[in-house]
């Protein structure tokens, strides 16, 4: 799927869901209406007709209707607020231990960090949920707020290939934009649910002292009315809800195909849900409103309200000569778990990154995944180094190193490859996120007072990602892709960052003028004036006139552009880093970066078969 497509259709999904759900509240507040006005008319006892009820009724129950909804649905939303860590919390969720020491838990916390390198997004922090059967699920806004949830049944049932499919499944989800969707489904459903709610109460509320038998009956009525029609209401959600997530799970389950280049895993994992005496349902309740995030079905829903396509429909999907048989889930313990692979590479690089530089095309790499290429760069981790990225305070140090350009922290040595490097910044992110907020407020005063990184593209790339943290951790992060579209009013944004791009790719001052000249015909911008001049620069070292304040507000900018507009960004950027023809893995790791700030996922590495 083209991510930059599967960004605007999740966008136009979104519209369509508001549209629908303005359908909704308009049908119901007509039927309320009716209700309302025939238990006022019934209990007159002639004194009024539906003729002369004053104007203002009307006024009041559709008001009354309208903020019933909206305070149902603004309650939710903000329930959700924290985005997916809300969802796994909710439904009992603990996040993963950092010093955990249950294998089973290390294998799932090294498969989520394989995938997030192999896409190119963040790190999304895992949490266990205590059920025992096989289910999972991907939550938040965006990618920078999404978890991963995997049910304790999920892991003891599935073998590591198994696994990495269920978890693959998931990415995609994370990455084509469909998390945000669901989340405000969930939010609009609820409001929806009020209606009924607020009829509940009313029917509760008739014996007050003193209340004559004719009131109490109307209210009764008028209560059980609210309560149909807003069950009513929610029924018809549930349609939308079922209807939306059908479609999106054939194609996750491919995306999973896809990232994983192995069908056999996401294959299996459906079939053990199948050959499971509990399946894929859950037993706890909350679940139900949250059923359409799930890989599996919570329960057995009927054929309108079904979440998930058949699960023997899915299986022939990737699996086009299943037998029909399901396999049951394995036994097991945690010390029976597979070792963790070391993270060597699993296949060999089918094509030199120079042969492939002159003609690499962002918008086919964006929103895929590389497993092999994730594993060979954790491979060039030391142990020691991986394991203090998943502790906090070292975490924390480690990313103030790299932000200097340090090649070495205390007694861990930093590896000096922009790539191996990068790669340590993917994976402290995570580990910092899951501080608490006194902690990150702290962090980011330290940020703010310390002095200006070096002029080196990795250190700009850190402090940003270290910003962005902050402020996506602390005041929320986007909720949807920009709105922008016009790459002339973004003019001198693009000039900063192409002037990046251009040193970091070497050359004199001519080189890069013509490095630069590549992208601007790229986005058909004028072309650069002949008196601008450029000074020449040493490779990953950046012009002595930028500043790192005016690299953040490029990032800044380009980050309101919708997803089409950005996909063109992210090609002349390559037309800039690549105009000599020759792009080596440390110049694609740092574009990669550049991409990461951007909230446009890249594999680690473009040789595809």
């Amino acid at each position: 799927m083209d991510f930059f497509e599967a960004q605007d259709s999740a966008r136009r999904k979104t519209g369509v869901l508001v549209a629908l759900f303005a359908g909704a509240v308009i049908s119901l507040v007509l039927l309320t209406n009716g209700a309302v006005a025939a238990a006022v008319v019934l209990g007159s006892e002639g004194r009024w007709s539906l003729a002369t009820l004053p104007n203002e009724l009307w006024l009041t129950i559709s008001a009354g209707v309208v903020l019933v909804i909206l305070v149902g649905s603004g309650v939710q939303a903000l329930r959700l607020r924290a985005g997916g860590a809300s969802v796994a919390i909710a439904l009992g969720g603990e996040p993963i231990a950092v010093d955990s020491t249950d294998p089973l838990e290390r294998r799932a916390q090294n498969l989520v960090e394989e995938m997030a390198l192999a896409a190119g997004i963040p790190v999304p922090p895992l949490y266990i949920i205590p059920e025992a059967s096989i289910n999972a699920f991907a939550a938040g806004f965006q990618m920078k707020d999404a978890v991963i949830g995997l049910n304790r049944g999920t892991l003891e049932a599935l073998s590591r290939d198994e696994l990495q499919g269920v978890i693959a499944h998931e990415f995609s989800h994370i990455v084509h934009g469909d998390m945000g969707l669901n989340l405000r489904l969930m939010a609009l459903l609820h409001g929806i649910l009020m209606v009924s709610v607020a009829g509940r109460v009313l029917m509760h509320s008739h014996g007050g002292h003193g209340r004559r038998r004719n009131d109490a009956g109307q209210v009764i009525a008028l209560g059980a009315a609210l309560m149909v029609i807003g069950y009513c209401g929610v029924f018809f959600g549930r349609l939308i809800k079922a209807s939306i997530s059908r479609q999106r799970e054939f194609l996750a389950d491919a995306a999973a195909v896809q990232f994983t280049r192995n069908p056999e895993g996401i294959g299996q994992a459906l079939q053990r849900i199948g050959g499971a005496q509990q399946g894929s349902h859950m037993t706890d309740e909350r679940a139900e409103e949250s059923s359409h995030l799930f890989f599996g079905p919570i329960r057995a829903f009927s054929s309108l309200f079904r979440t998930h396509p058949p699960l023997e429909a899915r299986i022939r999907a990737v699996l086009p000569a299943w037998d029909g048989a399901f396999l049951p889930p394995l036994s097991q313990g945690p010390a029976a778990a597979e070792p963790v692979p070391s993270g060597a590479p699993t296949s060999s690089p089918r094509t030199s990154l120079a042969a492939l530089g002159a003609t690499l095309v962002l918008r086919e790499l964006a929103g895929q995944a590389d497993l092999p290429a994730a594993q060979a760069r954790l491979a060039t981790l030391d142990e020691g180094l991986r394991d203090a990225l998943h502790a906090p305070a070292e975490a924390w140090s480690l990313a103030l190193a790299l932000r200097s350009g340090a090649l070495a922290h205390e007694t861990l040595a930093l590896p000096e490859s922009p790539a191996a490097r990068f790669t340590v910044l993917q994976l402290a992110l995570p580990t910092l996120r899951a501080q608490s907020t006194q902690t990150l407020l702290a962090q980011e005063e330290i940020l703010e007072q310390a002095s200006a990184p070096p002029k080196q593209f990795l250190c700009w790339l850190v402090d940003e990602a270290l910003r962005q943290l902050f402020q996506d951790t602390l005041r929320g992060p986007r909720r949807s892709p920009g709105t922008a579209m016009r790459l002339l009013d973004a003019e001198d944004a693009l000039q900063v960052l192409f002037r990046c791009l251009a040193a970091v790719g070497g050359g004199d001052g001519e080189q890069q003028r013509r490095a630069i000249a590549a992208g601007r015909r790229q986005l058909d911008l004028p072309p650069l004036p002949e008196t601008a001049s450029l000074s020449p620069g040493d490779t990953f070292a950046l012009p002595d006139d930028l500043t790192e304040a005016d690299f953040d507000r490029a990032v800044a900018k380009l980050r309101t552009f919708k997803p089409q507009a950005l996909a063109q960004v992210l090609q002349a950027f390559v037309k800039v880093i690549d105009d000599d023809g020759v792009l080596t893995e440390g110049e694609y790791a740092l574009l990669q970066g550049l991409a990461l700030l951007l909230d446009c996922p890249l594999p680690p590495r473009f040789d595809r078969p």
